[in-house]
């Protein structure tokens, strides 16, 4: 058995999901992004915060409906099957969504709205699941940040095409003739997120083949019950409601922080690309930073620090005015509220068990949904009440969601170090009827790691297809 040759196939799935990824994210913010709301802002006129807050909505509600059936789909097929599957769909959802942009027409964009939302949460959730189950746990959550770096580099990517865009050609106004070019040439990127799927390879979760390493938490420790749930329940469950409510404040704000800039300050097309392009870059950094963070002081505890620091920043965003105030905290309370994100996931998925990661991811995007629902109230609070008291609505729902993971502290189990998953430790030779997978210098199979529990499970693997299923291995 070459475990090598068997993690190599792994590791280039994840590079593939990562390049789709990449693109796919550039895509949505060329076509879908800032310069999307200013657009639909100038089509909705007197109420066009309340169009940019109802199409968001439209886009929340929709992953919300089918968000836990394509999660099932997920864990009962293969789920690079699944993402293929999806592709068509998805492809027609950004035909529709540009036609109708360009042509001026609502009804259109609502349509193609409906069709390449769930789509690219369907993408979004089953990448996430096939990368977790790609990596050992003691590198996933190094290769959920990495992946979430990715996507921030595709983020900044869709914003410096559209400056060098505005530059060249002299765009660099409001008019609804220029928004509908800069908007279009995301569809040339399209092509590559196709090819990228298409090229993906069906692999079972690395943890049910012979290459797999060791969890980051003791399953005696997992399985434990409090009144009744087990701890990891206690605590997946927990921190996704805490997750949702601050999705909830997140919608109040996001999608409304280019219009502000626009109208408060008077930012140009150009501006706004230049800040959404080096606002992923920001976040980028921070996310190394806050891995560093997590290793040092525990995962939870950063997460928890990170939260209210981002909470800190927007309340004082919410009561400065001088923009070389306001710019720093914008970028700061970015960077510290997304930093946490793929710790966050790392944790989920170290938590729930493989066979339920497909509909745990989708069971993550109904935070999507209270993003996009909570969208058309923050579009209804700035129409009334301005930017600012929208942003005030966000940092309390902030502060209550951080309040949520507080508890946590006191039933989260304890980790492995990092030393302790990667320490390779050699076996006394047993005597023992089944032979242990080995490689040719004679250590046992987990890349070169000589583990003892893994041999075991070997030993398991062979014997159970010849064993009756209801049979206990151990019974006289």
């Amino acid at each position: 058995m070459d475990i090598a040759a068997d993690r190599k196939k792994y590791e280039t799935n994840v590079k593939k999901i990562m390049g789709v990824y990449f693109f796919s994210i550039a895509t949505r913010e060329i076509s879908f992004g800032a310069l999307f709301d200013s657009y639909l802002m100038n089509l909705g006129g007197e109420k066009g915060n309340i169009l940019v807050g109802s199409v968001e909505s439209l886009r929340g509600l929709l992953q919300m409906i089918l968000a836990y059936p394509l999660g099932m789909l997920a864990d009962r097929m293969s789920r690079v099957r699944l993402i293929r599957y999806n592709v068509p769909f998805w492809t027609t959802g950004l035909i529709v969504l540009m036609l109708g942009i360009q042509t001026d027409t609502k009804w259109m964009i609502y349509v193609g709205m409906c069709l390449w939302a769930p789509c690219m949460q369907c993408f979004f959730s089953g990448s996430s699941a096939v990368v977790a189950d790609s990596c050992p746990p003691e590198t996933r959550t190094s290769t959920l940040a990495n992946m979430s770096n990715v996507a921030l580099m595709g983020g900044a990517l869709g914003p410096l095409l559209q400056i060098i865009f505005l530059t060249s050609t002299g765009s660099n106004h409001w008019e609804m003739p220029a928004l509908h070019k800069v908007i279009a040439i995301g569809c040339l990127l399209w092509p590559l997120s196709m090819i990228g799927t298409y090229a993906l390879e069906e692999l079972p979760p690395l943890e049910k083949t012979s290459a797999r390493g060791r969890g980051r938490f003791h399953t005696e420790d997992l399985d434990r019950t409090v009144r009744g749930l087990r701890v990891r329940w206690w605590l997946a469950i927990s921190m996704q409601i805490s997750e949702t409510f601050t999705a909830v404040g997140a919608g109040m704000t996001v999608k409304f922080f280019p219009l502000f800039f626009r109208f408060e300050y008077g930012f140009e097309p150009i501006h706004l690309c230049l800040l959404t392009f080096s606002y992923p870059l920001v976040l980028a950094v921070m996310q190394r930073v806050c891995l560093r963070v997590a290793a040092s002081m525990g995962r939870l505890k950063a997460i928890i620090l990170f939260h209210f620091l981002g909470t800190a920043c927007l309340f004082a965003f919410c009561a400065l005015k001088p923009l070389h105030l306001v710019l720093p905290l914008y970028y700061l309370r970015g960077a510290l509220m997304n930093s946490s994100g793929p710790v966050i996931g790392a944790v989920l998925m170290d938590l729930v068990t493989s066979e339920m990661r497909g509909r745990w991811s989708s069971i993550q995007s109904i935070a999507g949904f209270s993003w996009s629902g909570s969208a058309f109230i923050g579009g209804w609070v700035a129409q009334s009440a301005g930017y600012r008291a929208s942003f005030a609505v966000t940092a309390s729902v902030y502060t209550f969601s951080g309040l949520l993971l507080i508890p946590l502290l006191f039933v989260f189990p304890k980790e492995r170090e990092a030393e302790a998953l990667t320490k390779q430790v050699t076996p006394e030779p047993l005597v023992r009827d089944f032979v242990t997978p080995v490689q040719a210098i004679g250590v046992l199979a987990d890349s070169g790691v000589p583990l003892l529990d893994e041999a075991i499970d070997e030993v398991v693997h062979i014997i159970s297809p010849k064993t009756d299923k209801d049979t206990p291995l151990l019974s006289a």
